[in-house]
């Protein structure tokens, strides 16, 4: 039981469970979160046995934990086909732009996974830095989550993110806009008073 905790659990989370304490929640001002979804999955899902779609899920997953691991990206979860990653953007602009190049990468992992295994997948993202909190859910059965204004958002301005784009809000331009080529997504009338920019590629690349 304590090594499954462990697992499931950020550490600094971990220590206080086991100190018996129960406010195992913070709140941020400012965290960069990360929301994808795996387009394609649902109709590859109809087509496919389920053992190969779990499978392809599976492969994917750990490959984009890996690549989290890589940027020091936080994976938050996974719900179905659905990617939830986030880091500490009050600490540091720095790790807004680790979210980025996650997302920028996982981009192409997905691309050349479909491509190497001739399925019709791709990476749709989104991200925003606002307001949230993390912390642990249940009681019974423990989650690690993360919820508020800025996963609200970023969910969103998923839905209405197409096949390889990564969409950014203002509040991810403002702090790292310049180190990325972008070009303003103006044509979603669901969007309006909402500003989204598609990012390109890293300004350095």
């Amino acid at each position: 039981m304590d090594k499954y905790i462990q697992q499931i659990l950020p550490e600094k989370f971990y220590k206080k469970w086991k100190e018996g304490k129960s406010d195992l929640v913070e709140r941020h001002e400012e965290l960069a979160i990360l929301y994808g979804d795996l387009v394609g999955f649902t109709v590859l899902s109809r087509e496919l046995a389920p053992g190969h779609t779990m499978q392809i899920l599976n492969d994917l997953i750990d490959l984009l934990d890996e690549a989290a691991e890589r940027h020091q990206i936080v994976r938050v979860s996974t719900v179905g086909h659905h990617y939830m990653a986030m880091s500490y953007a009050e600490s540091s602009h720095e790790n807004v732009k680790r979210l980025l190049q996650f997302g920028l990468e996982i981009r192409e992992i997905v691309r050349r996974y479909a491509k190497d295994h001739s399925v019709a997948l791709a990476q749709a993202s989104a991200v925003c830095v606002g307001g949230a909190f993390e912390g642990v859910v249940g009681r019974k059965q423990m989650k690690y989550d993360v919820w508020g204004e800025a996963v609200n958002t970023a969910h969103f301005m998923s839905e209405y993110a197409e096949s390889g784009e990564l969409l950014i809000s203002a509040s991810v331009t403002e702090r790292v806009g310049g180190d990325y080529l972008i070009e303003e997504k103006a044509d979603v009338k669901e969007l309006a008073g909402l500003k989204v920019w598609n990012v390109l590629s890293s300004v350095s690349e």
